[in-house]
C-alpha cells in the first residue's frame, strides 16, 4: 500500500512541501488590499439583541444591550390584510 503525500506544487506558491508559510510571502500585499481594523469581539450576553416573536404596537423603538451598552433602533409597522 502507498501513502499519499501532498503535492509539492501548490497554486499560489504560498505554502512550501511541508505545510508551513512561505517566508517571502509574509507582510505583502496584493493589489489595492490593506487590513482597515482588528476584529471586533461581540457582545456574548444572549439579550445582546431586541426581544423578538413579540407583539409590538407600530412605532420607532430603542433598545440598549444590558451588557455592553450597545443601542439598536428598530421600526415596527402595522401590517393589516
Amino acid at each position: 500500500m502507498t501513502i499519499k503525500t501532498y503535492p509539492d506544487v501548490c497554486m499560489t506558491g504560498v505554502y512550501s512541501r511541508v505545510g508551513s508559510f512561505s517566508e517571502n510571502h509574509v507582510g505583502k500585499q496584493k493589489g489595492g488590499l490593506r487590513k482597515i481594523s482588528e476584529l471586533a469581539i461581540g457582545c456574548s450576553d444572549p439579550e445582546h439583541n431586541p426581544p423578538s416573536h413579540y407583539y409590538y404596537e407600530s412605532g420607532v423603538y430603542e433598545y440598549t444591550c444590558p451588557h455592553c451598552g450597545s443601542k439598536k433602533i428598530f421600526t415596527v409597522r402595522n401590517l393589516t390584510m
